[in-house]
């Protein structure tokens, strides 16, 4: 345009005397010469009417996205946006341990236990549960989260970490289901037999 033809064209025209208007989307420009749509990243189609599919990023979509484990890329840029609990430049880790969320960027309160790095629910070590992991398995139980059940028998108690059962004097046997023959001796009696406890010393 101009006397003399010296001066571009204004963006969002085109043509002879920059009289044709460019039909590109989201304000994208067009060749001054042939009124091509020139897609910024982000953008394909005649028009630049399309986003990038999924997956897709960069000047008209041709660049491949290498986010892992369902992580999205930036259409523009292909930066990859981790789900909860990921990190890393293709979301390929973990949040570190003490850390949780959106980038990892919770901290974990569970008393220096480890905690769900998506939900930051506290992970407790066997023999304690609780919101903070702060209190021991009530007796009966035992295990991570205290989930398990003691199969202690005749008045034994469960070890919390491990359910190993310790039985009373008297009985053995890894559920205390056995009687200690160490300690009943079998003494005749006028009607029967009766087991009698002996003590030694």
């Amino acid at each position: 345009t101009g006397e003399l033809c010296d001066k571009p064209c204004s963006p969002g025209f085109y043509g002879p005397n920059c009289s044709l208007d460019c039909a590109c989307h989201n304000n994208d420009s067009c060749d001054r010469f042939s009124g091509c749509c020139e897609c910024g990243p982000g953008r394909y189609g005649r028009y630049c009417e399309h986003a990038c599919p999924p997956g897709f990023y960069g000047a008209y979509c041709t660049n491949q996205c290498s986010c892992e484990n369902g992580g999205t890329c930036d259409s523009m840029t292909g930066l990859c946006k981790c789900p909860p609990g990921l990190t890393g430049d293709r979301c390929q880790e973990l949040c570190p341990t003490g850390t949780f969320g959106v980038e990892c960027s919770k901290a974990c309160e569970c008393g220096g236990n480890e905690c769900h790095p998506d939900t930051g629910e506290c992970i407790c070590p066997p023999g304690f549960h609780g919101k903070h992991c702060d209190t021991p398995c009530p007796s009966g139980r035992y295990g991570r989260g205290c989930e398990q059940v003691c199969r202690c028998r005749n008045g034994g108690s469960c070890n919390p970490v491990s359910g190993r059962c310790t039985c009373p004097t008297g009985w053995i046997g890894p559920t205390c289901q056995e009687r200690d023959s160490t300690y009943y001796t079998t003494a005749p009696q006028n009607r029967g037999r009766a087991d009698i406890p002996v003590e030694f010393s």
